[in-house]
């Protein structure tokens, strides 16, 4: 495993990128399902939540690195997106492909339908060992970064308490934790007390197992966060 680092300016910040993806989204007119349909055009973007954010992040001008794990044999493309855009890279490289999604774009229907592929899958072994790697990448930037930005799913194999493991192991070396994601893995991570959330309604409302919509139980579910619950 090793990182491609581009010359850049101290990051502020470290987005984690523990299920990145490659989006290929696929243009038809009036798509038939069962049916051969002819693609229009087809579009490759480098993709995941943590890539974005970073991506977004070195758009307005902050310095920002990337960890993570990356398949070689398509990482060329991410590669391409951190050197255009001034991101420094501290992802591990693993064999294989990283995961491809695919997008169908109805242009006569305006309808997108995703087809989301899960990511490679970790046996514990591996996944620990990966865990271990990207921790060591993390815990040397974390004294010198404000912010390290957890977001996104995890891959398969990934034990769900992995973001959890994270945040308290940067918060100790003094760096703040953002947390975007949803589901088990959220539940998991609430205890070791990032610095900050960002659910959506959808996810808030999973994550507190009840209806939320008005914005008095917005406002309530968000009281109930801040004081230690669920």
């Amino acid at each position: 495993m090793n990182a491609l680092n581009p010359v850049v300016n101290a990051p502020r910040v470290v987005t984690v990128a523990l299920n990145p993806a490659l989006d290929q989204t696929i243009e038809v007119a009036g798509l038939q399902p069962g049916a051969v349909n002819r693609a229009l055009r087809m579009q490759i973007d480098v993709g995941g939540k943590a890539i974005n954010v970073a991506s977004c992040l070195s758009d307005f001008g902050v310095p920002v690195a990337v960890a993570g794990q990356l398949g070689r044999d398509n990482a060329v493309l991410f590669e391409e997106l951190f050197q255009r855009k001034k991101i420094a890279n501290h992802c591990c490289y693993l064999d294989g492909l990283t995961r491809i999604n695919t997008k169908l774009a109805d242009t006569v229907s305006g309808e997108t339908t995703d087809l989301n592929m899960p990511g490679t899958e970790f046996s514990p072994e591996a996944a620990a060992d990966l865990l271990n790697q990207i921790l060591e990448r993390l815990e040397r930037l974390a004294g010198q970064v404000d912010w390290i930005v957890l977001s996104g799913s995890l891959p398969p194999g990934m034990p769900v308490n992995a973001y959890a493991t994270i945040t308290e192991r940067m918060q100790a070396a003094g760096a703040s934790v953002l947390l975007d994601t949803s589901g088990a893995p959220l539940k998991a991570a609430l205890a070791s007390g990032p610095r900050m959330i960002k659910p959506n309604r959808h996810e808030l409302a999973e994550l507190l197992g009840r209806p939320l919509d008005s914005l008095a139980s917005l406002v309530a579910a968000g009281r109930e966060l801040l004081h230690g619950s669920p």
